[in-house]
């Protein structure tokens, strides 16, 4: 359908795009969206090349695919430009970022809300924003634009989150969490320590002029943002 609807791969051709919308098997509302913005850009002569499904859809699998399309886009061009930025590490520095990224993939869809439709779409949601904010944080770490942080400024962020912690552990009612628990908040809590002590290991080797307070300040403060609307 996209391939006919945007002539990219074949010559354009509406009506073969509607053809094959009738054939996805998705929700009713889904296909007369599809079907209702083909023949409307069949109409209008359209010549352009955006046409995508995702801008009709109205299931939560349907997110859950349009979501995992795009985060492979996504991953695919953060491959790349982390593949560009390491380029010319030595074998020693590429062994910490590996030990890094391992520690990175280790937490994320324990805070997610696993029990609607969209629960798909949620989880890569959640695993795509970890992945930009890593990529944003080692960009940072690279250009040397972190701030520079004194201890005391370290340790009154890590009492701000340990204190948001303890209030989400001592939150009696988590009806709004779905399925997520407290447990589950822990063994994610547990990862992310490994996640930041091995982030400031890799800066050490790569990186010595960094102050290692400053690195620990902003993935701190990252996973603050991230823990707050849990405690609300």
């Amino acid at each position: 359908m996209t391939i006919y609807a945007n002539g990219i791969g074949a010559p354009r051709n509406f009506d073969i795009a509607m053809k094959f919308a009738c054939e996805l098997n998705g929700a009713p509302a889904e296909e007369e969206g599809w079907l209702a913005h083909l023949q409307k850009l069949k109409k209008e002569n359209w010549q352009g090349q955006d046409f995508s499904p995702c801008d009709d859809i109205t299931s939560g699998a349907a997110m859950g695919f349009c979501e995992a399309h795009d985060a492979k886009l996504a991953d695919t061009a953060r491959k790349a430009k982390l593949a560009g930025i390491a380029a010319h590490w030595p074998s020693a520095e590429h062994k910490a970022f590996a030990a890094l990224e391992k520690a990175k993939n280790t937490f994320a869809d324990n805070e997610v809300d696993m029990s609607g439709t969209a629960r798909g779409a949620l989880s890569i949601a959640a695993r795509e924003a970890e992945d930009g904010q890593f990529l944003a944080t080692l960009e940072k770490v690279i250009s040397g634009d972190l701030p520079s942080t004194s201890p005391s400024d370290l340790a009154e962020t890590d009492n701000k989150l340990n204190a948001l912690y303890s209030k989400i552990q001592k939150r009696k009612d988590t009806s709004d969490w779905g399925t997520v628990t407290k447990e589950g908040i822990r063994k994610t809590e547990l990862a992310w320590l490994i996640y930041r002590d091995a982030f400031v290991n890799f800066a050490k080797l790569n990186f010595p002029s960094l102050a290692p307070e400053s690195l620990k300040k902003a993935l701190t403060e990252d996973r603050i943002k991230s823990l707050e609307n849990l405690a609300s």
